[in-house]
């Protein structure tokens, strides 16, 4: 067994790298791209306007008549189409993309 003085000698580190720098605002541009490249089905549509609205996952599924993990499998998917990570976020990117409320 190696005693903890030796370990750095055996384990041959590579040296740090410096991160690498970004032009400006490209992260965001990049964001804006996927966001409008990746288009919602109707399914999706229906379910981010709920979940964005505030609604619960299980108000969702009743008034989508599906269940709550068919819910739940939307906004993972529609989380994935839009980088956000939350229900809040959703909403504030769907304000922000001005998407038309669905019509029946």
């Amino acid at each position: 067994m190696l005693a903890r003085s030796d370990v750095g000698r055996h384990l041959r580190l590579k040296p740090r790298t410096a991160p690498v720098s970004l032009p400006r605002g490209f992260r965001s541009s990049l964001l804006r791209f996927h966001s409008t490249t990746s288009t919602l089905t109707e399914t999706e549509r229906r379910v981010a306007e709920l979940v964005g609205s505030g609604r619960p996952n299980q108000e969702t599924a009743a008034e989508l008549l599906m269940s709550v993990k068919t819910v739940e499998a939307n906004l993972t998917r529609i989380y994935r189409k839009l980088p956000v990570r939350s229900g809040t976020e959703l909403a504030n990117r769907m304000n922000n993309l001005h998407l038309a409320p669905h019509r029946d």
